[in-house]
């Protein structure tokens, strides 16, 4: 367990909710670290997109897209975000 809060292992998706499980704590919670990580280069590649995406030629899909990736920026997500 040492190794994956350290963040020098990533633990299998089987071994993650195993640990929740156990502890009875979120997965969320239990590797914060290796979260905020993930959740920090999710939002740079939605940003990113979004940025690509704005520039290019709109498509009928574009408008879609745009409000899911702007969503991930105002923390709009999952089930809240209205499917159109």
């Amino acid at each position: 367990m040492s190794r994956y809060e350290r963040l020098a292992r990533q633990p299998a998706l089987p071994t993650v909710f195993a640990y929740e499980v156990i502890f009875r704590i979120p997965v969320r919670d239990l590797f914060a670290g290796l979260y905020q990580k993930v959740e920090r280069a999710t939002l740079a590649r939605a940003r990113l997109l979004a940025y690509k995406l704005a520039k290019e030629k709109a498509r009928p899909a574009t408008p879609r897209k745009l409000a899911v990736l702007e969503s991930l920026s105002s923390g709009l997500v999952g089930p809240q975000l209205e499917r159109r």
